[in-house]
């Protein structure tokens, strides 16, 4: 979980007193992304639905399937991978 007193006014995590560089592999939170699914949605028909954001950079999209997600999680580990 993430301490809520940590959270700007634009959403994003402040980097803690001592913490590895935010965006470096490093970190915490390099790999870590804020999935919402839309109501519609339905695992059981595997009907996905929704946005995506990767928590450190702010590189968010939506997503319409199941592929589309995990091509998003591919494209931003690959950046973060590259450095970028």
């Amino acid at each position: 979980m993430v301490d809520e007193a940590k959270r700007q006014s634009s959403g994003r995590i402040e980097e803690p007193d001592g913490g590895q560089k935010p965006g470096t592999t490093s970190s915490p939170l390099s790999h870590g992304f804020l999935v919402e699914f839309a109501p519609d949605s339905k695992a059981g028909d595997r009907l996905f639905r929704g946005k995506v954001e990767h928590i450190i950079s702010g590189i968010s999209a939506e997503f319409d399937s199941s592929d589309d997600l995990c091509s998003f999680f591919l494209r931003v580990l690959e950046q973060i991978a590259r450095g970028g």
